[in-house]
């Protein structure tokens, strides 16, 4: 008797562990577990939406398909890609998805194109539209937002050395005080920096390089000076009076941006808007948010594929070639810097978003450093990326730093 009792008790525990106590989730492949998908705007799923079985562990591939006139925006819950309309999950457990759709808009002004002539000199900048554009805040998906509430012009290319050259020498009869004197692109004619023997230089044959050796200070300053020349309102104060004297670190590091129709530094927001603005072209990847199409935050601006890393993250292959039709970098640039506008524009008509210099930014990106964005020529893939945004002291100088102007529609 007893030995039959211990044998039941023993069968008993056996039977316990396999199935799991009443109540308790065993965790053993076969057991059940639900997805429940449901959809916010207009589209579908597949699978359906609604509520299905799955066995434990089993791979569910989804799929997103917006209506006419809708895209789809992301996945709200755990899947492997949240904001494309192809993605997967593991049912590990119970899953609940939302699929998010929005309505598509268009705007048809954006790309519109306005020229300007100064001192002989002309530069041409396109409208970029107030918009929410997705940021790569994870470092690996656009799961962000970043919000531009107005419309804002910005330069076809980064400021060239014969504009800067030309401006340069107005501002100095009209009060400014520069602080560096600027170099056309790469070339230093020798010497030791920062004293090259191109420095300052009247510009020739390079006059369409883009202008490097300037500081955040000076750009600033050189912006507050274009707007006075041309007729505009300078927009960089500090305590109110307009800035004028880029060795002045105190004013220009705490230097406001009064409102005007003067030109200035793109914000981090505006600058990854004009990079990765695609309006109705959905095509290659594109990202949906706020009713328009944007390039991922892990292309080159312009660009048709991610860029080349030298690895490929899950579900992402970096494309060379794609990034040398719109960027100059070390891959292809044979070591210099190139003039402005040879290569592709991207959406809104803008050249080199990415690569050849990098360019300053108004933000603080640290307590000491402002942005900067775009890549170089002397750099490498990754900071073509429209997702990435550097940063460098206000008084850094280097051939591979200049700089791109915008003004604030009015």
């Amino acid at each position: 008797m007893e030995k039959a009792y211990w044998l039941g008790l023993l069968a008993f525990t056996v039977l316990m562990a396999a199935c799991g106590s009443p109540g308790v989730d065993s965790g053993v492949p076969g057991a059940e577990v639900t997805l429940t998908l449901e959809v916010e705007g207009e589209g579908e799923t597949t699978p359906r939406e609604g509520t299905r079985d799955y066995d434990r562990h089993d791979l569910v591939f989804l799929k997103a398909e917006p209506a006419e006139g809708w895209g789809f925006v992301r996945w709200e819950g755990p899947v492997n890609a949240p904001v494309s309309p192809d993605a997967r999950t593991v049912m590990d457990t119970d899953v609940s998805l939302i699929a998010i759709f929005e309505e598509e808009r268009t705007v048809d002004t954006a790309g519109e194109r306005i020229s300007f002539d100064s001192q002989g000199v002309d530069f041409h900048m396109r409208l970029a539209p107030a918009a929410t554009v997705p940021t790569r805040q994870d470092g690996v998906h656009d799961l962000g937002d970043a919000a531009v509430v107005t419309d804002f012009w910005i330069a076809e290319t980064q400021v060239t050395y014969e504009l800067w050259h030309s401006i340069g020498e107005w501002a100095v009869d009209a009060g400014y005080t520069p602080g560096n004197l600027g170099l056309a692109g790469s070339e230093t004619g020798g010497g030791d920096y920062p004293d090259f023997e191109n420095i300052g230089e009247p510009p020739g044959a390079d006059g369409q390089q883009p202008v490097t050796m300037v500081s955040f200070r000076d750009a600033i300053v050189w912006c507050n000076a274009l707007s006075e020349k041309l007729g505009k309102t300078p927009v960089y104060r500090y305590n109110g009076e307009i800035l004028r004297d880029a060795a002045d670190e105190y004013a220009c590091d705490n230097a406001e941006i009064i409102e005007g129709d003067g030109f200035r530094l793109p914000t981090n927001a505006e600058r990854e808007l004009a990079a990765k603005f695609r309006g109705s072209d959905s095509s290659y990847g594109a990202v949906f948010r706020d009713g328009l199409y944007w390039s991922p935050g892990n292309f080159a601006s312009g660009s048709t594929a991610p860029v080349w890393l030298g690895s490929v993250l899950e579900g992402e292959e970096g494309d060379r070639e794609a990034a040398k039709e719109v960027a100059w970098y070390e891959e292809n640039s044979l070591g210099s810097t190139q003039e402005v506008g040879l290569k592709k524009p991207n959406a809104l008509g803008l050249f080199d978003m990415s690569g050849n210099v990098h360019e300053w930014g108004w933000d603080w990106v640290s307590e000491e450093q402002r942005a900067d964005h775009g890549g170089a020529f002397n750099r490498n893939a990754g900071r073509l990326q429209t997702g990435f945004v550097g940063g460098s002291p206000p008084d850094f100088l280097n051939i591979d730093v200049g700089f791109r102007i915008v003004a604030t529609k009015q």
